[in-house]
């Protein structure tokens, strides 16, 4: 006996609403129906009716292709031209380093806080679909050191949501030995307006992954400091990482 068709999932942002009708296998947003390619509508599919959870790359794999066939390199080609026309929605595909693929609910904090000037709210939502793009994270950290906004793609680099990370600080995340190099690069007052050095970022499973850290620091006419902006991105494994 066939299996049970599940119901439509409409997901729902401050962009609009993802709807995945599993029945037609028709994708639309904001009621505008989006052309995928059928190995890119199996991908959603699939990740649909698993919503909230990760789904194995070898179960993906043979949902979509059945018998591989290509290089597991091709899973991801396929994965990143599907972010692309889902939009701002393609942030909700999530890459499970070495274990899978999830399509995961929008984020608490995913819509911009409603007291920022408009501009600074437009800045925050092309770094988040740069942050995408290019696979790195953008931090803001505001005078008191604590984290006020993360793009959404902290997930895929360290496991991290941006919920777990707003409101700390950004050496709450690094590896404890690295904090005082860490700290060095975020002078007070009076230092560089653009800093860029290497550490040691913990991912949420407890490991230690290597990052490349730019920031630019702004500061007020007396010297003190204002806010900083940080590109967090993935570096290669060296057993000699210097900070």
């Amino acid at each position: 006996m066939p299996g049970r068709v599940p119901d439509p999932l409409s997901i729902a942002t401050h962009d609009g609403n993802l709807t995945i009708d599993f029945a037609t296998r028709g994708v639309t947003i904001n009621g505008v129906a989006l052309r995928l390619t059928p190995i890119e509508c199996d991908i959603l599919l699939c990740l649909a009716s698993s919503y909230g959870t990760v789904v194995p790359t070898e179960d993906l794999v043979a949902a979509v292709w059945g018998e591989w066939y290509g290089q597991r390199g091709h899973v991801s080609v396929h994965v990143h031209h599907l972010r692309r026309k889902l939009g701002p929605f393609g942030r909700l595909v999530v890459n499970k380093r070495g274990v899978g693929y999830s399509l995961d609910p929008p984020a608490r904090n995913l819509a911009l806080p409603a007291n920022w000037p408009e501009d600074l709210a437009v800045l925050f939502q092309i770094l988040s679909e740069d942050a995408v793009a290019r696979g790195v994270a953008w931090l803001f950290v505001e005078r008191n050191m604590r984290i006020s906004w993360v793009s959404d793609s902290v997930s895929d680099l360290l496991g991290w949501t941006p919920l777990d990370m707003v409101g700390r600080e950004p050496r709450d995340f690094v590896a404890a030995e690295d904090v005082p190099a860490f700290l060095l690069n975020f002078p007070v007052s009076h230092g560089p307006p653009r800093v860029q050095f290497d550490t040691r970022a913990y991912h949420r499973d407890g490991s230690l992954v290597p990052m490349r850290i730019q920031a630019n620091v702004f500061y007020q006419a007396d010297g003190s400091r204002l806010a900083g902006l940080g590109e967090w991105s993935r570096l290669p494994w060296s057993p000699d990482l210097k900070n």
